[in-house]
């Protein structure tokens, strides 16, 4: 099937752009990244390109520009500079391979698949993983987050983007199933148990189903909510709890001193044990 697969259609864009995900999340290392990149330059690469395109990157190569010149005044070893190159470089370059890779869609809208797919096949992984090692260790906050991943951002924007479709009742596959595919995808950013993944998913969740816009019934609704998140912080510090406790108060008191961290300063915030 994949030898009758050709790679410049829509269809083999969006086998492309998971494949690519699933190998930056999983076999991540500034190297293979760079490899990657430059890979998908070469086989999608176009010979016009956007001035927008120019003007986004134009702040990165004045970055680049300037390491070059400090490695030329200080003529360190030939590897670091190439080292240095390559971690310097690889936002240019993924950029690069991402706007050659969108540029070639016909329809603009399979981008979303792209998102899409990723995302529910790193929550189906996420949630596998999460019960093996719930299997091996019970519910130790700490045991699972030293094993799993602590967090995945494509999972956040693939439940935004099902969760907007349906708003909008544009159907991905058929609302049963788009559903299913949102309830799996809410499951698993919950089961990162971490603060600010949370936090970012109901902030953006928010402006997603509102519009970017807010009424005022919304406004009391987004009040309520704020209000209830007070109340519910409130009545975690009436409760004892630790950070080296087992289970769900390890969870619970980290949420506990979320406000709290915003106050203090990183080796502050390390002292209380802050880090998400």
């Amino acid at each position: 099937m994949l030898m009758k697969l050709n790679l410049k259609s829509d269809r083999g864009i969006t086998f492309t752009g998971v494949l690519v995900l699933l190998l930056l999340e999983f076999f991540g290392g500034v190297e293979l990244n760079f490899l990657i990149f430059l890979l998908i330059i070469w086989f999608f690469f176009q010979k016009s390109v956007n001035r927008r395109l120019i003007k986004v990157l134009m702040p990165l190569l004045i970055i680049v520009s300037i390491g070059a010149t400090v490695f030329f005044l200080n003529l360190p070893s030939f590897i670091l500079f190439i080292k240095d190159f390559v971690f310097f470089t690889k936002p240019i370059i993924g950029i690069l391979a991402g706007y050659f890779l969108f540029n070639q869609l016909k329809d603009k809208n399979n981008f979303y698949t792209i998102i899409l797919y990723s995302g529910v096949i790193f929550a189906v992984l996420h949630i596998l993983s999460f019960s093996q090692v719930l299997i091996e260790t019970g519910f130790n906050l700490h045991g699972i987050r030293e094993k799993l991943n602590l967090d995945n951002y494509i999972e956040v924007f693939a439940l935004l983007v099902f969760g907007y479709s349906l708003k909008k009742n544009i159907l991905f596959f058929n609302r049963r199933v788009d559903r299913a595919l949102l309830g799996l995808l809410v499951l698993s950013v919950f089961l990162y148990l971490s603060r600010s993944m949370i936090l970012m998913t109901v902030i953006l969740w928010m402006l997603f189903i509102f519009d970017f816009k807010i009424s005022l019934k919304q406004f009391i609704s987004s009040l309520l909510v704020v209000l209830f998140g007070f109340v519910f912080i409130l009545y975690l510090n009436t409760m004892d709890l630790s950070i080296s406790s087992d289970g769900l108060d390890s969870f619970l008191y980290k949420i506990r001193m979320a406000p709290t961290c915003l106050l203090y300063t990183s080796d502050a915030a390390d002292d209380l044990l802050c880090v998400d």
